[in-house]
């Protein structure tokens, strides 16, 4: 009876070390994070071949706090909104809730982390809180991005707007007064003027929104909500979030201090 129990008792623990080896063998799931473009500083960009950005600092930070693993995957904007909706992409970096409400797959949405800023830019030129004064000026803007209700501004007798392919082109036409004003987020502006010293003396004509931006999540994850939320309260109580926009030449206000 006692060499039976101690058979059954190695058998056991064989069982408990394979099932051991097994879970510490085991490769963790690594989640996948859509960029837009190759090159969209300050968010995502490469450096001399090596990845950089905003969003590659706080996934990096995310990895630390968490232990989870990411890796970055590169779509083109509508394309990447049909792998989050089939379920083959994890996680969208930097939106807010209401540009995905009409989305076949909402998501889950992490905490807000930041705001972010749409903003006339110019050279020079003052800033103005009464749109209407910019009626009749020529804005250049990137082809295709939408604007939300600003966009009732657009029209003949109104702001006249000039499509291009990017950020960087905007800037650049700017720069050279081919256009007196261009519409474009703050942040990126900031990196132009931060890496570029001719493009330093731009200034904000007009903001025109400030938004909450969080991590949208694919529903398929729930469990990264808390694990994901929980790295991003403690890299904006410590300083870490703007501590990584800094890096880019864009000073951040706390959430707290920008309501």
């Amino acid at each position: 009876m006692f060499k039976l129990l101690l058979r059954k008792m190695k058998s056991l623990i064989l069982v408990l070390m394979l099932v051991a080896l097994f879970v510490q063998g085991e490769e963790p799931k690594v989640y996948s994070v859509i960029l837009y473009h190759k090159a969209n500083p300050p968010y995502s960009y490469f450096n001399n071949n090596v990845r950089a950005g905003i969003f590659h600092d706080i996934f990096k930070e995310i990895s630390k706090l968490s232990g989870l693993k990411f890796k970055f995957v590169m779509f083109s904007v509508a394309r990447g909104k049909i792998q989050f909706n089939q379920g083959k992409a994890d996680i969208e970096p930097g939106v807010n809730i209401i540009w995905r409400e009409n989305e076949a797959v909402p998501g889950l949405f992490s905490i807000s982390y930041a705001y972010s800023r749409e903003v006339i830019l110019a050279v020079n030129e003052p800033y103005t809180d009464d749109v209407t004064k910019l009626y009749g000026e020529v804005v250049g803007k990137v082809r295709g991005y939408r604007h939300g209700a600003f966009e009732k501004h657009f029209g003949d007798d109104k702001i006249i707007t000039n499509d291009n392919t990017s950020e960087r082109l905007l800037i650049e036409q700017l720069y050279n007064k081919r256009f007196k004003y261009i519409l474009i987020g703050e942040a990126t502006a900031a990196y132009y003027a931060h890496a570029f010293e001719k493009y330093s003396n731009f200034t904000v004509a007009y903001e025109i929104s400030k938004t909450p931006v969080s991590m949208r999540i694919n529903p398929k994850h729930p469990q990264l909500l808390e694990q994901v939320n929980a790295a991003l309260e403690t890299m904006i109580a410590d300083g870490t979030i703007t501590n990584i926009y800094r890096k880019y030449g864009y000073v951040l206000k706390p959430l707290s201090e920008d309501e």
